[in-house]
C-alpha cells in the first residue's frame, strides 16, 4: 500500500526534451533530478539499490518488447538519457464508465430486464450510454439530458404512480369534400389566332471559373504530440483532401493514440471534417492535438 496515496513519475531528457508539458513543470518547479538513478532515489527518498534495479529490469523490458511482470503489451522508449526526473502523482477520477442500466425514462431496469418501479437514474452512474468509450464532454450532455428525464419521470411517478410515455402525435384525417353539382357545360368563345412570335435570343453568360481554395498536390505538416513530432501527408485535388500517412510517437497506446493512428480513426475524422476541425480521441488529448497541428501546417502550405 503506497504512503499518502501518491507515486512517482520518472522521465529521462529524451522525454523531457521532446515534451513541452515536462518542460513546464520542470520550469515550474515540479519536479526532482538526478545525473543517476541512485541520485534520483535519494531525492525521492527511495531505496538507490531498489530503484536501479526497477530502472533497469524496466530498459530490459522495452528491450524485449516484453513483459512478463505485469503482461504490458505496448512499450515506447527505455528510460536511459540522464539526467533524470522523477514528478509526484496523484490518481483522480476522470469519468466513470458503467453503471446501473436505465430506460429511455431514466427509470432502472433489474437484471430480470424488468423495470423497478419509482427508481431512477442518470450521469455517472449508469452505464450503457456511452458505449466502450466516451468522447470528451460527452458526459455532460449525459447527465443534463438524463437527469432532465429522471426529473420529470420521477415527477410523473410521484403524482400518478405510473410513468407516461405521451404517445406520438397523428395527422388528422384528410377529409373527402363535398360533391358539387356539375355545372352546365359552356362552349368556348372562338379567340383570334395570335401571330407567332419569335422567341428572344438569350444572351449567353459565360461560366465564371472555378476557384478553388488550395492548390492540387501533395503535402506534409508536423504537429507536437507526446514525445515528438507527427507528421501527416495529405493529397488535396479539386479542394477534395485525402490523408496518405499519419506518423509519429503517441500517448498511452492502449487508451487511444496509437489505435486510433493504425486503424484510421484520425484519418476518417479529417477526411470527414475536410480539415483540421476534428472531435479527437479520448484518451490521447495530446496525439489529437499534434495531428489538429500537424494539418493545419499542411493547408497552410496548399494554399500557395
Amino acid at each position: 500500500e503506497q504512503t499518502g496515496g501518491y507515486a512517482w513519475l520518472i522521465v529521462d531528457s529524451r522525454m523531457s526534451d521532446a515534451s513541452n508539458v515536462i518542460q513546464g513543470y520542470i520550469n515550474k518547479g515540479y519536479t526532482v533530478s538526478g545525473e543517476t538513478y541512485e541520485e534520483l532515489a535519494e531525492a525521492i527518498g527511495a531505496p538507490a539499490e531498489a530503484f536501479a534495479a526497477t530502472m533497469a529490469d524496466w530498459n530490459a523490458k522495452v528491450e524485449a518488447k516484453e513483459d512478463a511482470d505485469f503482461g504490458r503489451v505496448s512499450f515506447a522508449n527505455p528510460l536511459d538519457q540522464a539526467p533524470y526526473y522523477a514528478i509526484k502523482v496523484q490518481p483522480g477520477i476522470h469519468h466513470t464508465m458503467g453503471g446501473i442500466k436505465i430506460n429511455e425514462n431514466a427509470e432502472v431496469i433489474d437484471t430480470e430486464g424488468n423495470v423497478i418501479a419509482g427508481l431512477f437514474a442518470a450521469g455517472e452512474v449508469t452505464g450503457g450510454v456511452h458505449g466502450n468509450n466516451r468522447l470528451g464532454g460527452n458526459a455532460v450532455a449525459d447527465f443534463t439530458i438524463f437527469g432532465r428525464i429522471a426529473g420529470q419521470s420521477a415527477a410523473a411517478y410521484a403524482v400518478d404512480g405510473v410513468i407516461q410515455v405521451p404517445a406520438a402525435e397523428e395527422a388528422p384525417a384528410e377529409e373527402a369534400p363535398a360533391e358539387e353539382a356539375p355545372a352546365e357545360e359552356e362552349a368556348p368563345a372562338e379567340e383570334a389566332p395570335a401571330e407567332e412570335e419569335a422567341p428572344a435570343e438569350e444572351a449567353t453568360a459565360e461560366k465564371a471559373p472555378v476557384v478553388y481554395k488550395y492548390v492540387n498536390g501533395t503535402y506534409t505538416g508536423t504537429g507536437r504530440g507526446m514525445g515528438g513530432n507527427i507528421t501527416v501527408t495529405i493529397t488535396i485535388e479539386n479542394d477534395v483532401i485525402t490523408v496518405d500517412e499519419i506518423t509519429g510517437p503517441y500517448e498511452t497506446p492502449g487508451v487511444g493514440g496509437k489505435e486510433a493512428i493504425e486503424d484510421g480513426s484520425f484519418k476518417l475524422q479529417i477526411e470527414e471534417a475536410q480539415g483540421a476541425d476534428i472531435e479527437g480521441i479520448a484518451g490521447a488529448t495530446m496525439t489529437s492535438g499534434g495531428v489538429r497541428k500537424a494539418i493545419q501546417d499542411a493547408l497552410a502550405q496548399a494554399k500557395g
